[in-house]
Order: structure tokens, then sequence, then C-alpha cells
């Protein structure tokens, strides 16, 4: 029978497998023990990718620990009928042993899809061969950082980043975002509760606004409500860095390319306890609240509707941008009313379907958005 991708072998290819790895690890001949009489077809072939890759990988300088991961390959390819020359498999072997120390789950990846697909996969290959020492002490620091700054995003980069063919320049901008967080939180150690989501937070606004003194601004912000409002700031924060992605691309703010033009269309310095800031005490907390209502609007109004993207727009601009925080002349009774009115009003727009309705609510919203006298 000659071994192939539609030979259904009933699951003895599984039991087989163990048996040949168990054989191999002890340092027994395939032929002896399997096909002394030379009498299979799969058997020559399993022996020939074992052979080949057992030299290659006493060559190189890593792979030989890695044997075991290398036959099961060697055994996925005799099992499928795929045809792999020595120079293919020298390449193979290189290219992993080049990675596997410094992008071990990357590397694992690739040495999978190569065992279904071995003649695949040239990009990232000849990437992953290529990867010199200064690549990878640039990679190593910012994962360390990644690892310290407890940064989900960025330690999911790093699990297949020879997959993504990162560019140095690109390690290299990790590296700066991830250290300016780092130094920059430092300054703030009763933030470390919210640590995790801040540096999430954090990461993002640096990707388009480079300068550490508006992190500084937020943080300290923040820093003033982390103590009695802990859950409450958390939430904030996750919902900031929501409206970030969400909103980063389609807002009126992606027109600006400078840092001090993005952060008067954010206006984040109203994230502060001044007279004119959303934390100011006299203010009592109620934005907290507003600002988790706020992200879920955000998220229930995101799609192509023309409507929809207007009254996105409208919130933004209501919420970030103006000479005022939202509301700020409102008493208490009244900015509860305003809150309570823009809810069901946003209820009822996501629900509408017909033009009029969506284009009365849409002024509706407007005047609800408007200051108290």
């Amino acid at each position: 029978m000659e071994p192939g991708l539609r030979v259904n072998y009933g699951g003895w290819d599984q039991i087989l497998r163990k048996v040949i790895l168990n054989i191999l690890s002890e340092g027994r001949d395939l032929f002896d023990e399997l096909d002394a009489n030379r009498v299979t077809r799969l058997i020559p072939i399993i022996a020939e990718y074992v052979t080949l890759l057992r030299k290659e990988a006493l060559r190189s300088k890593h792979m030989n620990k890695y044997l075991t991961q290398l036959y099961e390959m060697g055994i996925d390819w005799s099992f499928r009928g795929e045809r792999v020359s020595w120079s293919r498999i020298s390449l193979i072997v290189e290219s992993l042993d080049n990675t596997i120390t410094v992008f071990a789950d990357s590397t694992r990846i690739l040495l999978y899809d190569l065992s279904r697909d071995p003649n695949s996969y040239d990009d990232l290959l000849f990437f992953a061969k290529n990867i010199d020492d200064t690549y990878k002490a640039e990679a190593l620091n910012a994962f360390q950082l990644a690892k310290e700054l407890e940064s989900a995003s960025y330690l999911s980069l790093f699990r297949t980043i020879v997959q993504r063919k990162a560019s140095l320049s690109e390690i290299r901008s990790w590296n700066y975002r991830l250290s300016t967080v780092k130094n920059e939180l430092g300054q703030f150690p009763m933030l470390e509760a919210v640590k995790k989501d801040i540096v999430e937070l954090s990461v993002k606004r640096l990707s388009y606004d480079k300068d550490p003194s508006h992190l500084r601004a937020i943080y300290a912000a923040l820093s003033n409500v982390i103590e009695p409002f802990t859950e409450s700031t958390r939430k904030l924060i996750r919902d900031l860095t929501h409206s970030f992605e969400s909103h980063q691309f389609e807002s009126r703010c992606e027109r600006y390319n400078d840092a001090s033009s993005l952060i008067n269309c954010a206006n984040f310095e109203w994230f502060s306890k001044n007279n004119n800031g959303y934390l100011n005490p006299a203010y009592a907390g109620r934005y907290l609240n507003l600002a988790l209502n706020f992200a879920r609007y955000m998220e229930l109004l995101r799609g192509r509707d023309f409507y929809m993207s207007r009254i996105r727009d409208k919130l933004w601009q209501a919420v970030f941008v103006g000479s005022t925080v939202l509301w700020s002349r409102c008493d208490a009774q009244s900015f509860q009313r305003k809150e309570a009115t823009l809810n069901q009003q946003i209820n009822e727009f996501i629900r509408a379907n017909d033009r009029a309705k969506k284009w009365q609510l849409e002024i509706d919203i407007q005047n609800t958005l408007e200051n108290c006298n």
C-alpha cells in the first residue's frame, strides 16, 4: 500500500506512531523491529526521514534536544505521502534551530504546520533563518517587559512572532511603548491594583501618541479616584481602552497626526479634579457611571449605518470635544434626568427602523446632550 492523504489507516497510524517513537527513543533499529524482510512501503520512508532529520539535528546547535518532535514530523510526512528533499530538510532544521530557544511557542507552531505541509511556508522559513542577534536581543527585552507588565496583548504577539514576520523596527516600537509605560507607571505605585488594565490602555494610546507626558496626566487623574473607587476605576480604564479601539480610526480625531491636536480632540486633561474636570469632587463621582454607559453606546452604534455614525460622532464630541465637560452646569437631579433620557433615546434609536423616526431621535439626542442653563 502506497502511503498518502487518501489512505484510511483506521487508527493504526496512531498506534504505529507510538511504537516507532518508543523504538527510536531506545535506540533500536526500525527495520529489525518492524520490517526485517523489507516488505513494507512505509517503514523505509520513515527510516529515511528519521535518518536525515537526525543528521541535521546533530549538526545544529539546539535541535538535537528536540529529536522527538522532529521524528514526529518525519512520521507525519511518511503517512501523508509527502516527498521532502534533503535540502528542504536541511533548511527546515536550520530555520527552526535559529528560533527555537528564543521564540519557542512560535517555532513549535511552525514545526506543526511544516509537519502537515513541508514544502510550503518558504517566507517563514527564510525569515526565521535570517533572524540575527540584534533582533533577538530587542525581542527578548520587549518580551521581558511584557511579562513584567503582564501585558496580555504583547505576550500574545510573541507567541506568533515568526508567523507575523515582525520587523526590527516594529520590535523596537514595542520596546519603546512597553518601557515608556513601565517608567511612567512606576511613578504611580497606587495604580498597582489596576496595572493589567492600565497597561493595555497605555500601549494602545502610545501607538498613536508618543508623548509620555500625556500618559502621566491620565495616570495622575486615575490616581485621584483609585483609593475609594478601585473597581469603578478599573471599569473606567477598560471602557476607555475599548473606546480607543473602536473609535481610533472612526472618530473625527483620525484627521489629527500630532500629539497636541489629538490631546485637544480627546481632551484627556478633563480627567482631573480641577473645576473643569470630570473628577471634580463637586460632581460626586457621577461621571463614572456615564463612562460605562458611553462605552456601551459606542459599541451598540458600531456599523456602517449612516445615522449610527452620526450619533457616534455626536456622542464623541459631547464627551471629549469642547470647552466644558458634558452637562457641567446641571445639578444632580437634572444630570440624572438627562442621563436617563439619553439612555432611553439611544435604546430607541437602536431599535428604530424608520428613517423619519431616526431623524427625530437624532434631533432629540442632540438636545439632550446640550448643557443645562
